[in-house]
């Protein structure tokens, strides 16, 4: 390194001309038998003695300013397309259905838009505050796709420090339950004429591939009124997550299907025959028919019957319906107790610490509700099974 031409001193050291005849102030000061030479990047002796009074009240861990600007830059977390698309893919790693992480993603872009490409270790409340005034619609959603978002960038990518982190001190508002918004449900009569009316037919028209695999969207109706599995579990249990088993001897519960929620609880529903083969066909189809293809075939069947459409997701609160107002609850051999007078007996507290860690249930009961989906175009599959379940009943 040449040295430079000094042409003056101040307090901290030397001065010299540097390029295009700008005076630099050279700090040049020893410190516990260490030697510090530091081109202050100032325009002005004032600034040079401000940078030499941090210098003595940390020498060892004094950082010039342009060198500090540069590791500030080098640790900005920019909000950007890029970002949110590692988060749509973390999430799509985590196992969540598509049509959730379309939702969070649709969600967190509506923030990128807001908030426009910013630094978010320097987004306060106020700012998020501001980009929620005045809306209306999905605010809750909103603010926990952000959170949500902000928590990868703070524990998976480690890039946002968590007292930088505003999206900590902004809160959701509380969820109203669905039943004070609108009536949810069908009525069973709706729901067995509905099955009755999705028919093969058909089509000329683009995008279509000739028949319809109606069966399919039939199955995918069977088991949300017979069960009140979420769609996601049906999407799931087709693409194999899920694991179906038949039984035998248990009377009307002819199979069981089991999940593994993201707590690791173990969830397992009995089913009767119909519904048992109904998710035997969808897990050999390999995938679940795709909302779009569902709506199409809902929508022709309304049609043909001249019957009002109906929505899959909204047969979960019909069935929870049915079983509290008329459904059967149906135990393997006509055995067993409450899984709640199991832990009252254990002495625990809270139920689930007992399904959590003790319950080994393979056969749980099974809630039966008196609906009746027939529909002339269902395939028979005669097994030892089902004909012992024809001869007996």
């Amino acid at each position: 390194m040449t040295m430079p031409k000094w042409n003056g001193k101040w307090i901290g050291g030397r001065t010299y001309l540097g390029k295009e005849g700008r005076t630099v102030y050279w700090l040049d000061k020893s410190w516990n038998g260490k030697r510090y030479g530091i081109a202050l990047d100032v325009g002005s002796r004032r600034d040079a003695e401000a940078e030499l009074a941090l210098f003595m009240r940390d020498p060892s861990g004094y950082v010039e300013r342009r060198e500090a600007k540069r590791r500030t830059d080098e640790e900005r977390v920019v909000l950007d397309v890029h970002l949110v698309e590692q988060f749509q893919e973390h999430l799509s790693k985590l196992g969540r259905d598509e049509r959730h992480v379309r939702g969070v993603r649709h969600y967190v872009d509506w923030w990128l838009e807001k908030l426009g490409a910013v630094d978010l270790r320097r987004v306060k409340l106020q700012d998020l505050r501001r980009c929620l005034r005045g809306v209306e619609t999905a605010r809750r959603n909103r603010i926990a796709s952000w959170k949500i978002f902000c928590s990868f960038l703070r524990e998976e990518l480690a890039i946002l420090p968590r007292g930088e982190d505003s999206s900590l001190d902004l809160h959701a508002p509380p969820g109203k339950p669905e039943k004070l918004t609108r009536e949810k449900g069908y009525t069973i009569e709706r729901v067995e004429q509905f099955y009755r009316a999705m028919s093969v037919w058909r089509s000329e028209r683009p995008g279509w591939d000739g028949v319809p695999d109606v069966q399919s969207a039939r199955d995918c109706l069977l088991l949300h009124a017979k069960t009140g599995m979420h769609q996601s579990e049906v999407e799931r249990l087709a693409k194999g997550d899920g694991k179906v088993a038949e039984v035998q001897d248990e009377g009307e519960i002819a199979g069981t299907i089991t999940f593994v929620h993201k707590s690791g609880y173990v969830h397992t529903v009995s089913v009767d025959l119909q519904a048992l083969r109904a998710a035997q066909r969808l897990q050999r189809r390999k995938a679940a028919p795709s909302n779009s293809y569902i709506r199409k075939i809902i929508g022709r069947a309304a049609r043909e019957s001249n019957l009002q459409q109906i929505r899959f997701g909204e047969l979960r609160h019909s069935f929870t319906t049915w079983g509290r107002t008329m459904g059967e609850l149906v135990r393997p051999k006509g055995r067993g107790v409450s899984v709640e007078e199991v832990a009252a007996v254990l002495g625990h507290t809270n139920v689930r610490t007992t399904r959590l860690h003790y319950d080994g249930t393979k056969v749980p009961p099974m809630v039966k509700v008196p609906i009746r989906l027939f529909h002339p175009d269902d395939p028979v599959e005669p097994t030892t099974m089902g004909l012992r379940l024809v001869q007996n009943g």
